[in-house]
């Protein structure tokens, strides 16, 4: 029924424009069933809208918490680079101190070796020295002094070499002991350093995983964000246009309904026409009127009026 009445509406629309200076009021006429259909659809369409906004701002919640979480990781992430590169620092800083100290110990254990090397051909030269010695005296026999003699062979207690006066063979033999124990210490002191060495490497490698995983979360993170900002945009570009569609069909609504309202009071002023005077005797008789049964008490006659209006 709109639908047909629309053109007509709109060849009216002048006549309603000077037409609507006329008095009287215009009374709220009950809704059409078409017209209670189309108000169920604007109301249906006004409860999506809500939904629809209500389902943007679980996204815009969400999108928040995302981003929260998305700075949260960057500075998790900043700290943990931080601290990787801080080990990766003390690491390489301690691989150089052990690679020195390694090398230090490497030299000093080949000196020590050299050392022992020379003590022990020294020891071999002096026993072989001595054996020589003793057996000539016994070959001699009275020429030669004898081999326990104070001055000639020395006794355990002050051997000396035939090198120097300074030089004992007892003190070869601790300084020979005392390089050997240093050897050992320093070979229990390499391979601590190794194992040390090891376990950093270990951990180095652990916080490069660790760093490569934060980076790979925060890469993740981004993108996420991103994608919740490309929707938000579009759902903002959406409800832009579903507000902007609201908006106008409400205003065409309105308009509608009172250019139906005016039509409806043009067409009633419209079945209203001239009066026939002639007829008019016929239209009261179409009425019936009551009578006036209430008669007066005391009714004068038509002739006492004159003497009544003398009298007064």
């Amino acid at each position: 029924t709109l639908k047909k009445l629309l053109p007509t509406i709109k060849e009216k629309q002048p006549k309603m424009v000077t037409m609507s200076i006329r008095p009287g009021p215009i009374r709220s006429k009950p809704l059409d069933p078409d017209e209670q259909e189309m108000a169920y659809e604007i109301k249906s369409q006004l409860m999506k809208n809500i939904e629809i906004q209500n389902q943007k701002l679980k996204t815009e919640f969400t999108l928040h918490e995302k981003m929260t979480e998305s700075r949260m990781l960057s500075q998790q992430n900043k700290r943990l680079h931080e601290d990787v590169t801080m080990s990766r620092a003390n690491s390489m800083r301690l691989i150089k101190m052990f690679e020195r100290k390694a090398k230090e110990a490497d030299t000093k254990l080949k000196e020590m070796a050299q050392e022992v090397t020379r003590s022990q051909d020294l020891a071999e030269k002096y026993r072989n020295l001595y054996e020589l010695e003793r057996r000539k005296n016994l070959k001699e026999g009275d020429q030669l002094p004898p081999i326990d003699v104070q001055d000639n062979l020395p006794n355990k207690e002050s051997t000396y070499t035939f090198l120097g006066g300074n030089t004992r063979v007892n003190d070869v033999i601790r300084k020979n002991e005392v390089l050997t124990e240093e050897n050992y210490d320093l070979r229990r002191e390499i391979k601590r350093l190794k194992e040390d060495n090891q376990r950093f490497l270990k951990q180095t490698k652990t916080a490069m995983a660790d760093r490569d995983q934060m980076l790979h979360k925060l890469e993740t993170s981004e993108q996420n964000r991103r994608d919740l900002l490309k929707r938000l945009e579009k759902e903002k570009g959406q409800h832009q246009l579903l507000s902007k569609s609201l908006t106008r069909q409400a205003s065409d609504w309105i308009l509608l309904k009172k250019q139906i309202a005016q039509f409806d009071e043009e067409y009633r002023w419209s079945q209203v026409g001239r009066v026939d005077p002639q007829t008019a005797d016929e239209r009261s008789r179409v009425h019936h009127v009551t009578k006036n049964v209430y008669m007066p008490r005391k009714m004068y006659p038509v002739e006492e009026y004159d003497k009544t209006a003398t009298q007064a």
